[in-house]
Protein backbone atom coordinates (compact mmCIF):
# COMPACT_ATOMS: atom_id res chain seq x y z
CA UNK A 1 0.00 0.00 0.00
CA UNK A 2 2.80 2.31 0.81
CA UNK A 3 4.30 2.17 -2.61
CA UNK A 4 1.20 3.33 -4.33
CA UNK A 5 0.86 6.34 -2.30
CA UNK A 6 4.48 6.65 -2.84
CA UNK A 7 4.21 7.04 -6.80
CA UNK A 8 0.81 8.70 -6.57
CA UNK A 9 3.00 11.38 -4.09
CA UNK A 10 5.40 11.34 -6.90
CA UNK A 11 3.49 11.96 -9.67
CA UNK A 12 1.58 14.67 -7.73
CA UNK A 13 4.68 16.59 -7.37
CA UNK A 14 5.79 15.94 -11.33
CA UNK A 15 2.59 17.36 -12.40
CA UNK A 16 2.74 20.65 -10.17
CA UNK A 17 6.03 21.01 -10.93
CA UNK A 18 5.79 20.58 -14.88
CA UNK A 19 2.57 22.90 -14.26
CA UNK A 20 4.22 25.61 -12.64
CA UNK A 21 4.42 28.48 -14.97
CA UNK A 22 7.01 31.12 -14.71
CA UNK A 23 8.90 34.05 -16.39
CA UNK A 24 12.47 31.76 -17.14
CA UNK A 25 15.54 33.69 -17.47
CA UNK A 26 18.18 32.01 -19.76
CA UNK A 27 22.04 32.14 -19.10
CA UNK A 28 24.12 30.70 -21.37
CA UNK A 29 27.46 30.47 -19.03
CA UNK A 30 29.53 31.06 -22.54
CA UNK A 31 27.03 33.71 -23.64
CA UNK A 32 28.40 35.51 -20.19
CA UNK A 33 32.26 34.73 -20.35
CA UNK A 34 32.81 31.53 -19.68
CA UNK A 35 35.41 30.24 -21.68
CA UNK A 36 35.61 26.26 -22.73
CA UNK A 37 39.20 24.31 -23.26
CA UNK A 38 41.13 26.20 -21.27
CA UNK A 39 42.48 25.27 -18.12
CA UNK A 40 44.79 28.23 -17.05
CA UNK A 41 44.46 29.27 -13.71
CA UNK A 42 42.59 32.80 -14.90
CA UNK A 43 40.04 31.18 -17.29
CA UNK A 44 39.10 28.37 -14.32
CA UNK A 45 38.57 31.23 -11.62
CA UNK A 46 36.66 33.80 -14.23
CA UNK A 47 34.46 30.32 -14.97
CA UNK A 48 33.77 29.40 -11.60
CA UNK A 49 32.56 32.80 -10.90
CA UNK A 50 30.29 33.34 -13.88
CA UNK A 51 28.80 29.96 -12.97
CA UNK A 52 28.46 30.72 -9.41
CA UNK A 53 27.11 33.82 -9.92
CA UNK A 54 24.31 32.32 -12.72
CA UNK A 55 23.36 30.15 -9.89
CA UNK A 56 23.12 32.74 -7.12
CA UNK A 57 21.23 35.44 -8.89
CA UNK A 58 17.42 34.62 -7.93
CA UNK A 59 15.11 31.82 -9.34
CA UNK A 60 12.99 31.32 -12.08
CA UNK A 61 15.79 30.37 -14.46
CA UNK A 62 17.80 28.08 -16.53
CA UNK A 63 21.57 27.75 -16.33
CA UNK A 64 22.92 26.40 -19.64
CA UNK A 65 26.65 24.83 -19.96
CA UNK A 66 27.03 24.51 -23.93
CA UNK A 67 27.96 21.72 -25.58
CA UNK A 68 31.41 23.42 -27.11
CA UNK A 69 33.73 21.86 -25.11
CA UNK A 70 34.99 21.17 -21.49
CA UNK A 71 34.54 23.95 -19.16
CA UNK A 72 36.62 24.01 -16.08
CA UNK A 73 35.55 25.48 -12.53
CA UNK A 74 37.16 25.37 -9.18
CA UNK A 75 35.45 23.05 -6.56
CA UNK A 76 33.47 24.94 -3.67
CA UNK A 77 30.85 26.41 -5.58
CA UNK A 78 28.05 26.76 -2.86
CA UNK A 79 24.68 27.99 -3.83
CA UNK A 80 21.46 28.57 -0.74
CA UNK A 81 17.71 28.93 -1.96
CA UNK A 82 17.39 28.08 -5.45
CA UNK A 83 13.48 27.51 -7.05
CA UNK A 84 11.91 27.17 -9.64
CA UNK A 85 14.88 26.20 -11.98
CA UNK A 86 17.08 23.97 -14.26
CA UNK A 87 20.66 23.57 -14.47
CA UNK A 88 20.67 22.24 -18.14
CA UNK A 89 24.76 20.32 -18.57
CA UNK A 90 25.36 19.90 -22.02
CA UNK A 91 28.63 19.51 -22.53
CA UNK A 92 31.32 19.44 -20.00
CA UNK A 93 31.96 20.34 -16.33
CA UNK A 94 34.72 19.16 -14.81
CA UNK A 95 36.76 20.20 -11.68
CA UNK A 96 40.04 18.54 -12.80
CA UNK A 97 42.12 21.34 -12.35
CA UNK A 98 42.45 24.41 -10.65
CA UNK A 99 41.30 23.43 -6.98
CA UNK A 100 42.93 24.49 -3.80
CA UNK A 101 43.15 22.11 -1.49
CA UNK A 102 42.77 24.37 1.63
CA UNK A 103 39.67 25.39 0.95
CA UNK A 104 37.31 23.65 3.58
CA UNK A 105 33.92 23.54 5.43
CA UNK A 106 32.60 24.58 8.69
CA UNK A 107 33.55 20.89 9.65
CA UNK A 108 36.90 21.00 7.88
CA UNK A 109 36.35 18.77 5.29
CA UNK A 110 37.26 19.57 1.99
CA UNK A 111 34.11 21.51 0.58
CA UNK A 112 32.02 20.39 -2.19
CA UNK A 113 32.80 20.31 -5.80
CA UNK A 114 28.64 21.52 -6.38
CA UNK A 115 27.11 22.37 -2.69
CA UNK A 116 23.21 23.16 -2.92
CA UNK A 117 21.33 23.44 0.03
CA UNK A 118 17.75 24.52 0.47
CA UNK A 119 16.52 24.10 -2.57
CA UNK A 120 12.91 23.59 -3.89
CA UNK A 121 11.70 22.49 -7.76
CA UNK A 122 14.79 21.97 -9.07
CA UNK A 123 16.05 20.33 -12.16
CA UNK A 124 19.69 19.09 -13.72
CA UNK A 125 19.25 17.88 -16.88
CA UNK A 126 20.80 17.73 -20.42
CA UNK A 127 19.71 18.28 -23.58
CA UNK A 128 22.63 16.59 -25.28
CA UNK A 129 21.96 12.84 -27.18
CA UNK A 130 25.64 11.73 -25.38
CA UNK A 131 24.33 13.70 -21.98
CA UNK A 132 26.03 15.94 -20.17
CA UNK A 133 28.96 15.46 -17.77
CA UNK A 134 30.16 16.63 -14.36
CA UNK A 135 33.81 15.25 -14.33
CA UNK A 136 35.26 15.54 -10.32
CA UNK A 137 38.77 14.72 -11.12
CA UNK A 138 38.85 11.91 -8.84
CA UNK A 139 42.60 10.44 -9.74
CA UNK A 140 44.18 14.00 -8.21
CA UNK A 141 42.44 12.69 -5.13
CA UNK A 142 42.46 8.97 -4.80
CA UNK A 143 46.31 9.86 -5.36
CA UNK A 144 48.64 6.68 -5.68
CA UNK A 145 47.04 3.09 -5.39
CA UNK A 146 46.33 2.16 -1.71
CA UNK A 147 49.13 4.94 -0.66
CA UNK A 148 47.02 7.77 -2.08
CA UNK A 149 44.16 6.72 0.33
CA UNK A 150 46.60 5.93 3.51
CA UNK A 151 47.98 9.48 2.88
CA UNK A 152 44.08 11.23 2.93
CA UNK A 153 41.33 8.83 4.01
CA UNK A 154 38.40 10.71 3.94
CA UNK A 155 39.76 13.97 3.61
CA UNK A 156 38.32 14.60 0.08
CA UNK A 157 35.41 16.14 -1.41
CA UNK A 158 31.85 15.04 -2.76
CA UNK A 159 31.40 15.73 -6.09
CA UNK A 160 27.46 17.00 -5.94
CA UNK A 161 25.68 17.55 -2.77
CA UNK A 162 22.31 18.60 -1.56
CA UNK A 163 20.73 19.49 2.02
CA UNK A 164 16.98 20.31 2.44
CA UNK A 165 15.84 19.98 -1.40
CA UNK A 166 11.91 19.15 -2.35
CA UNK A 167 11.05 18.43 -5.49
CA UNK A 168 14.74 17.04 -7.33
CA UNK A 169 15.10 15.81 -10.87
CA UNK A 170 18.57 14.50 -11.16
CA UNK A 171 18.51 13.38 -15.11
CA UNK A 172 19.84 12.62 -18.35
CA UNK A 173 23.66 13.52 -16.82
CA UNK A 174 26.56 11.41 -16.53
CA UNK A 175 29.12 11.62 -13.74
CA UNK A 176 32.77 10.70 -13.46
CA UNK A 177 35.45 10.10 -11.00
CA UNK A 178 34.10 11.49 -7.85
CA UNK A 179 36.75 12.26 -5.46
CA UNK A 180 34.46 11.02 -2.96
CA UNK A 181 31.01 10.05 -2.35
CA UNK A 182 29.03 11.04 -6.16
CA UNK A 183 25.61 12.32 -4.98
CA UNK A 184 24.71 13.06 -1.61
CA UNK A 185 21.56 13.57 -0.52
CA UNK A 186 21.00 14.50 3.02
CA UNK A 187 17.09 15.74 4.36
CA UNK A 188 15.27 15.40 1.11
CA UNK A 189 11.69 15.04 0.01
CA UNK A 190 10.21 13.88 -3.62
CA UNK A 191 13.69 13.39 -5.61
CA UNK A 192 13.26 11.42 -9.04
CA UNK A 193 16.92 10.30 -10.64
CA UNK A 194 16.61 8.50 -14.13
CA UNK A 195 18.82 7.65 -17.18
CA UNK A 196 21.96 8.99 -15.07
CA UNK A 197 25.32 7.48 -15.50
CA UNK A 198 28.06 6.98 -12.47
CA UNK A 199 31.67 6.03 -13.59
CA UNK A 200 34.58 5.63 -10.82
CA UNK A 201 37.22 3.35 -12.35
CA UNK A 202 40.74 3.68 -11.76
CA UNK A 203 41.26 1.15 -15.18
CA UNK A 204 38.85 -0.50 -17.66
CA UNK A 205 38.90 -3.58 -16.29
CA UNK A 206 34.94 -5.83 -15.83
CA UNK A 207 35.78 -6.35 -12.74
CA UNK A 208 36.82 -5.06 -8.86
CA UNK A 209 40.74 -5.40 -8.48
CA UNK A 210 42.53 -4.09 -5.15
CA UNK A 211 44.27 -1.52 -7.93
CA UNK A 212 40.15 -0.48 -8.39
CA UNK A 213 39.02 -0.93 -4.61
CA UNK A 214 41.67 2.04 -3.67
CA UNK A 215 39.40 4.57 -5.37
CA UNK A 216 37.72 3.97 -2.30
CA UNK A 217 34.59 5.63 -0.96
CA UNK A 218 33.37 6.70 -4.57
CA UNK A 219 29.92 6.19 -3.72
CA UNK A 220 27.20 6.44 -6.35
CA UNK A 221 24.05 7.62 -4.78
CA UNK A 222 23.48 8.12 -1.13
CA UNK A 223 20.59 9.50 0.09
CA UNK A 224 18.50 10.70 3.71
CA UNK A 225 15.08 11.36 3.69
CA UNK A 226 11.17 10.61 2.14
CA UNK A 227 9.99 9.82 -1.20
CA UNK A 228 12.65 9.18 -3.85
CA UNK A 229 12.44 7.23 -7.04
CA UNK A 230 15.81 5.93 -8.93
CA UNK A 231 15.25 4.28 -11.95
CA UNK A 232 16.90 3.48 -15.10
CA UNK A 233 20.55 4.43 -13.88
CA UNK A 234 23.92 2.58 -14.57
CA UNK A 235 26.71 2.47 -11.62
CA UNK A 236 30.20 1.84 -12.10
CA UNK A 237 32.33 2.44 -8.35
CA UNK A 238 34.60 0.79 -5.59
CA UNK A 239 32.19 1.25 -2.94
CA UNK A 240 28.11 1.74 -2.05
CA UNK A 241 26.65 1.83 -5.24
CA UNK A 242 23.06 3.00 -3.68
CA UNK A 243 23.02 3.91 0.13
CA UNK A 244 19.81 4.35 1.75
CA UNK A 245 21.26 6.35 4.78
CA UNK A 246 20.47 7.91 8.38
CA UNK A 247 18.60 10.35 7.87
CA UNK A 248 19.50 13.42 10.94
CA UNK A 249 16.55 15.76 10.62
CA UNK A 250 13.54 13.84 11.45
CA UNK A 251 15.33 10.32 12.57
CA UNK A 252 13.61 8.62 9.46
CA UNK A 253 14.27 7.47 6.08
CA UNK A 254 11.58 6.21 4.64
CA UNK A 255 9.14 5.56 0.99
CA UNK A 256 12.19 5.32 -1.45
CA UNK A 257 11.82 3.00 -4.69
CA UNK A 258 15.23 2.01 -6.88
CA UNK A 259 14.52 -0.22 -9.88
CA UNK A 260 16.02 -1.24 -13.56
CA UNK A 261 19.73 -0.28 -11.55
CA UNK A 262 22.26 -1.63 -13.85
CA UNK A 263 25.46 -1.66 -10.92
CA UNK A 264 28.88 -2.96 -9.64
CA UNK A 265 30.81 -2.09 -6.45
CA UNK A 266 29.23 -2.97 -2.74
CA UNK A 267 26.07 -2.85 -3.83
CA UNK A 268 22.43 -1.95 -2.85
CA UNK A 269 22.53 -1.06 0.60
CA UNK A 270 21.03 0.03 3.64
CA UNK A 271 23.04 1.42 5.70
CA UNK A 272 25.03 1.88 7.80
CA UNK A 273 22.52 2.76 10.20
CA UNK A 274 22.71 3.62 13.83
CA UNK A 275 20.21 5.31 16.57
CA UNK A 276 17.49 6.36 13.68
CA UNK A 277 14.57 4.68 11.78
CA UNK A 278 14.50 3.26 7.83
CA UNK A 279 11.59 1.79 6.42
CA UNK A 280 9.78 0.95 3.16
CA UNK A 281 12.43 0.25 0.98
CA UNK A 282 12.35 -1.41 -2.68
CA UNK A 283 15.04 -2.41 -4.54
CA UNK A 284 13.13 -4.42 -7.94
CA UNK A 285 14.09 -5.43 -11.71
CA UNK A 286 18.05 -4.42 -11.56
CA UNK A 287 21.05 -6.53 -11.52
CA UNK A 288 24.91 -6.51 -10.31
CA UNK A 289 27.62 -7.63 -13.03
CA UNK A 290 30.80 -8.96 -10.95
CA UNK A 291 30.36 -6.78 -7.79
CA UNK A 292 32.25 -6.67 -4.43
CA UNK A 293 28.66 -7.00 -2.83
CA UNK A 294 25.45 -7.42 -3.69
CA UNK A 295 22.53 -7.05 -1.01
CA UNK A 296 23.98 -5.24 1.58
CA UNK A 297 22.49 -4.17 5.05
CA UNK A 298 24.70 -2.75 7.18
CA UNK A 299 24.82 -1.75 10.81
CA UNK A 300 26.22 0.60 13.62
CA UNK A 301 26.01 -0.51 16.96
CA UNK A 302 28.21 -0.49 20.06
CA UNK A 303 29.31 -4.11 21.91
CA UNK A 304 28.37 -2.54 25.20
CA UNK A 305 25.57 -0.68 24.39
CA UNK A 306 22.65 -0.06 22.29
CA UNK A 307 22.69 3.62 22.31
CA UNK A 308 23.79 4.02 18.92
CA UNK A 309 21.21 0.67 17.20
CA UNK A 310 18.65 1.37 14.45
CA UNK A 311 15.30 0.17 13.13
CA UNK A 312 15.56 -1.29 9.41
CA UNK A 313 12.30 -2.31 8.59
CA UNK A 314 10.45 -2.98 5.54
CA UNK A 315 12.59 -4.02 3.03
CA UNK A 316 11.77 -5.61 -0.20
CA UNK A 317 14.59 -6.60 -2.76
CA UNK A 318 12.68 -8.12 -4.99
CA UNK A 319 13.71 -9.96 -8.87
CA UNK A 320 17.67 -9.12 -8.30
CA UNK A 321 19.60 -10.55 -10.49
CA UNK A 322 23.62 -11.26 -9.25
CA UNK A 323 25.75 -12.26 -11.50
CA UNK A 324 29.73 -13.80 -10.52
CA UNK A 325 29.89 -11.62 -7.07
CA UNK A 326 33.29 -11.56 -5.74
CA UNK A 327 32.47 -11.81 -2.41
CA UNK A 328 29.38 -12.21 -1.15
CA UNK A 329 25.63 -11.72 -3.03
CA UNK A 330 23.93 -11.06 0.46
CA UNK A 331 25.47 -9.54 3.70
CA UNK A 332 23.90 -8.59 6.84
CA UNK A 333 25.47 -7.31 9.36
CA UNK A 334 28.58 -4.72 10.77
CA UNK A 335 29.89 -2.03 8.46
CA UNK A 336 32.89 -3.07 6.87
CA UNK A 337 32.88 -6.69 8.44
CA UNK A 338 34.42 -9.36 5.54
CA UNK A 339 35.29 -12.37 7.38
CA UNK A 340 34.63 -15.68 5.87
Amino acid sequence: MFKLYFLWFVGICLSLFDAFEFDVHVINIESFGAKPDDRTSEVVSQNTRILESSLKEGSNKRIVVPNSGIFYVNRGIYIENLENSVIEINGILSFRYGYEYEARDEYERPVSCLSFVHTKNVTFTSVSDNRGMIDGGGRRWWGLPFWGYVERKEDRPFLLQMNRTENLILEKLSFHEAPFYTIKLDNVNGVVIRYVSIVNRRTVANFHSWLDLSAFNTDGIDVAGHNVHVHDVDIWNQDDCIAVKDNFEDGISSNMTFERISASGLGLVIGSIGNTHVRNITFRDSILYRTVKGLYLKFRISILTSENSGIIENILYDNITIEEPMQYGVWIGPAQQAGR
